[in-house]
């Protein structure tokens, strides 16, 4: 779960006033837990008027999966993950992405 591009450069810019006493590589690196670094990656998002959510969505009719899907600015743009850490990992990609993308 990485960012890239101007996003990586703007969330590091952002980091360091708002996470002090972290050292931003040891947030990169691989002992960080994915899950830790979702919350910091949502905050950066949100500053940035990236607003993500992670929704879980329940089988309603004959044929639909129950799964986990993300909502981005208040719409669905990432569909039908089968985990919380799928869909966790591909918000955190669509976010780069439009980040980058803008």
């Amino acid at each position: 779960m990485q960012l890239s591009g101007q996003c990586k450069e703007n969330f590091e810019q952002w980091f360091r006033p708002n996470l002090p006493l972290i050292d931003i590589g040891i947030f990169n690196d691989k002992t960080t837990p994915d899950s830790m670094k979702f919350g910091v990656y949502v905050d950066f998002f949100d500053s940035v008027g990236i607003e993500m959510e992670l929704i879980k969505i329940y089988a309603t009719a004959i044929g639909t999966k129950t799964g986990w899907a993300t909502m981005f600015n208040r719409q669905i743009l990432v569909k039908s993950k089968i985990t919380r850490q799928e869909a966790r990992t591909e918000a955190i990609i669509k976010a780069d992405y439009l980040h980058n993308n803008r």
